[in-house]
């Protein structure tokens, strides 16, 4: 159930798929296999960054885009179009608006009604088989009450379209083993022609050492795209061989902000922070790259000489032995 990362240009956030898988278990598990495919979901959806994050925040910047245009466009996925399963619906983009909705349907039942209100919907569930009279004696509401109550809070949350013109593409999978995905053909994920233009000519000033034209050329790209995490780290990366941390700094936590998965971002963070001294910031900005790609030996390198810098010898040899093995199957 679990996709690895490699077979990803650019990987993904696998642990918190571990974590969402395992929570489909335990759900199975507690409700004796009781709990409908859209709940299931939302509970997983809800608790898959438990593992990481004190306080789960369903709502990012792209999930709070999808429910900001579909309430204002009045295009919810209806419940009842989640059965049997995700995967049968129509796109990836009302995949993504499934998962945003009944996501935050699970976070409205904790915020209302309690951390003990989804063990004792699971409880039940598992006693009536039936989610509609389980979600009645939890919240005390019928269904249709409910779904309003939680569509009117999301109303009155004013969600923002904070992504514009966000699209949700298929996901592109990697035929041969190696790097992640070159620099020349993330180019074609740019969906404006100007910001491709500009992205091209700035790859190639910047292929001449011709650093600073390169920047200028990535930062006109910026004005078709501000958030694109292609152009904002290539502008980061050609600031940092520029010495303008401060600002490659600024872009990265930008880009990741909007784009977590991005993992490039990561990855630049962490040489700035070593070109800064920051070791213990470079050490985590690295452990975020592995996170999603651990296939990628750039950040094994990295760690490995953040480790013998601070005589962590001990630390530094399990990313020998990954490096290693990394090496070998390359």
């Amino acid at each position: 159930m679990i996709i690895s990362p490699r077979l990803l240009p650019k990987g993904y956030m696998w642990l918190d798929a571990l974590a969402h898988e395992y929570t489909h278990y335990l759900v199975f598990i507690k409700s004796e296999n009781t709990v409908p495919v859209w709940l299931h979901e939302g509970i997983a959806k809800f608790e898959e960054k438990r593992w990481r994050e004190k306080k789960r925040q369903v709502l990012n910047p792209f999930y709070e885009t999808l429910l900001a245009r579909a309430l204002k466009e009045n295009s919810l996925v209806p419940i009842e179009k989640m059965h049997p399963s995700f995967g049968k619906l129509e796109s990836a983009y009302e995949a993504q608006l499934a998962f945003a909705q009944v996501g935050t349907i699970v976070d409205f039942i904790v915020r209302r009604w309690g951390d003990g209100a989804l063990l004792k919907l699971l409880e039940s569930l598992r006693e009536k088989n039936d989610y509609r009279s389980a979600i009645k004696q939890v919240t005390k509401m019928d269904f249709p009450q409910f779904y309003k109550s939680w569509s009117d809070n999301l109303m009155r949350r004013k969600l923002i379209e904070r992504i514009p013109k966000l699209k949700v593409k298929e996901l592109k999978f990697e035929e041969s083993k190696g790097r992640s995905q070159d620099k020349e053909q993330d180019i074609g994920d740019l969906d404006s022609t100007q910001a491709r233009d500009y992205v091209t000519i700035g790859d190639m000033l910047k292929a001449r050492g011709r650093l600073e034209a390169a920047a200028y050329e990535y930062d006109k790209a910026l004005n078709f795209d501000p958030i694109s995490p292609i152009i904002l780290n290539r502008l980061a990366s050609t600031q940092i061989a520029l010495g303008e941390y401060e600002k490659a700094e600024e872009l990265l936590l930008r880009s990741i902000k909007f784009y977590p998965e991005f993992v490039d971002a990561y990855n630049n963070l962490g040489e700035i922070y070593i070109k800064k001294g920051n070791f213990k910031k470079a050490e985590e900005s690295y452990q975020s790259a592995i996170s999603i790609n651990p296939f990628d030996p750039e950040p094994h390198i990295a760690l490995i000489s953040i480790y013998e810098k601070l005589g962590l010898s001990d630390s530094a040899e399990p990313e020998r032995r990954v490096l290693d093995i990394l090496v070998k199957e390359n």
